[in-house]
This record gives C-alpha cells, structure tokens and sequence, in this order.
C-alpha cells in the first residue's frame, strides 16, 4: 500500500487497494474500516513528520473529499489535487484490457456520482487528460 516516488515521496495507493480489495470480495464497509483507517494512520504519521506523500484514491465527491483535506490541512499543510480526465471509451479499453476487469454498470455507477474536483477545494487543482 504505501512506496516511495521518484522524488522521494511516499505514496499511499488507495485506489489499489480498493481494488484488490473489491476483487477478493470484501464488502466496502470491510474495506472503508480496514483500508482506509490504516491509510488515515499512515497519513497521520507522515503528516506529523512534515513527510511529503501521494494520496492516490478515487475520491468520486466532495463529500468524500472533504474530510480528507481537513485532516490534511489540520496539519497545516498544502493540499494539491490532481485529477485525471479519460474519456469514456478510452476508459472502458483500459479496463477490458485489465487482468481483473471491473464491471462495467460499476463504472457506470461510479461516473454517475462523479463530483469533478473544484479549485476550492484545496490549494492547488491541476486537471491531466489522460
């Protein structure tokens, strides 16, 4: 779950996990309760070492979002979101091309409740086309 950047970051790979996860069938109240608190743990611990890292999660919405920036900023420190854009059939060729698949109505769902990140909502919002 976590590893080291090329610029000495540590990366915190929630959205792997997340898939691993979902592909050994644990619930996602399993997953939010396991996963995510021993993220929340690892975050904390690098955040009160002042210790760069990469959340890298599918943080669909803002309500999502937003208790993750406030216990990263409660570290005053800067948040910077990246948001990745990929056009819907580029994504499903992606995803057919994947060793596990994810189902395809779960994509659907996922893009349904998709809240782009706004520029309020951290220090810094750069959006990649990918």
């Amino acid at each position: 779950m976590t590893h080291h950047t090329t610029d000495n970051r540590y990366f915190l790979d929630i959205a792997a996990a997340f898939i691993r996860g979902t592909s050994l069938r644990t619930t996602a109240r399993s997953f939010r309760t396991d996963w995510l608190s021993a993220a929340k743990r690892k975050a904390q611990e690098f955040l009160r070492k002042k210790q760069p890292f990469v959340w890298n999660a599918m943080n669909l919405s803002t309500h999502v979002r937003h208790p993750l920036i406030r216990l990263f900023t409660s570290y005053k420190t800067r948040v910077k979101i990246l948001y990745l854009e990929t056009p819907w059939t580029t994504l499903l060729k992606r995803n057919r091309n994947r060793t596990d698949p994810v189902n395809e109505f779960a994509i659907d769902e996922m893009l349904s409740k998709l809240e782009t990140p706004s520029i309020t909502e951290a220090h810094q919002l750069k959006i990649i086309a990918t």
